[in-house]
């Protein structure tokens, strides 16, 4: 994927943070032998640091966290034999490139257009896009 400077990822945290804040992506995976990836949207649980889990225990305790689930692996956790019987990935991330793309190419007076409409449409996601727009790319003219 081409990633331009003004779209690249600031710091590790900055994509860090945005997995921990949103736990659901699409895992692309190229595969060998294939014209197309595999697209697979879903949730997964981010440890914060270096390894991303894919099973529906992740899952649980991503999406229901006061839930008693358990770790699957543990064989005193509730609901163990079923969730084994789960396929599940555990992926060590070893090296990202992440993409932001919120305007970073456009001239400050769209990246005002567009502050401006989040301002007066405040929809749901809205504060957050806006943030982090005005953290990345603020327009130098208001």
């Amino acid at each position: 994927m081409l990633i331009r400077p003004h779209d690249a990822a600031t710091t590790d945290d900055e994509w860090r943070n945005l997995l921990n804040a949103h736990p659901f992506g699409t895992l692309i995976a190229p595969g060998a032998d294939r014209d197309l990836p595999v697209v697979v949207p879903t949730h997964v649980h981010f440890d914060g640091d270096t390894t991303i889990r894919l099973h529906l225990a992740d899952q649980l305790a991503t999406m229901q966290p006061e839930e008693p689930h358990g770790d699957p692996r543990d064989p005193t956790a509730p609901y163990t034999s079923e969730l084994r019987q789960i396929r599940g990935l555990e992926l060590a991330i070893n090296h990202v490139r992440a993409k932001f793309k919120f305007d970073g190419a456009e001239p400050d007076i769209v990246r005002q257009q567009v502050v401006d409409g989040y301002h007066r449409r405040n929809a749901p996601g809205d504060s957050e896009a806006l943030d982090h727009l005005l953290r990345r790319h603020s327009p130098t003219h208001p």
